[in-house]
């Protein structure tokens, strides 16, 4: 069901994508990016634990969205497709983005780069969460003592429950 069409070639595999966005660059890694013989460009994105895939499901996804962004700028003008295989059931499924659909992506991330960059994190007193257990962030947090002694009661919690 995967087999390429016919005239179909993979011009990226396992490749770092950017996009300049001003004050900050957007940069993924994409799976793989074929190149359709009508000038298409189709990100194809792997997920090996997913279940089930729709259109619906694709259109969704915010990083296939940020990779379309990504690549558009890499290759102007040209029309993209997103599509994800889920391996295990081994579907797949696909949606072609209007020139539209990419721009506004591209807004909406420079507009959340540019509050991120703009914001004042000195003053942010973090929270914690059974989430933070697993984060590469941890010891940015646990520098504040109320966090480091909220974290510890959570931890202690989830082990009591194991």
């Amino acid at each position: 069901e995967n087999v390429r069409p016919q005239g179909v070639k993979s011009i990226f595999v396992e490749k770092m994508v950017k996009a300049d966005m001003g004050r900050f660059v957007l940069q993924g890694r994409v799976d793989r990016v074929d190149e359709h013989p009508d000038g298409t460009l189709e990100i194809v994105d792997y997920k090996s634990g997913r279940s089930a895939v729709t259109p619906e499901r694709v259109r969704g996804e915010i990083g296939m969205q940020l990779y379309a962004v990504m690549v558009r700028e890499m290759r102007p003008g040209r029309p993209i497709r997103i599509t994800i295989i889920a391996l295990r059931p081994n579907e797949r499924a696909s949606v072609d983005l209007t020139d539209e659909e990419i721009a506004e992506t591209r807004e909406a991330a420079l507009a959340l780069g540019e509050e991120i960059l703009d914001r004042d994190f000195e003053h942010i007193e973090p929270v914690a969460k059974t989430l933070c257990l697993d984060c590469e962030f941890l010891p940015l947090c646990r520098t504040h003592r109320e966090f480091a002694a909220n974290l510890r009661t959570i931890s202690e919690t989830l082990v009591l429950k194991a």
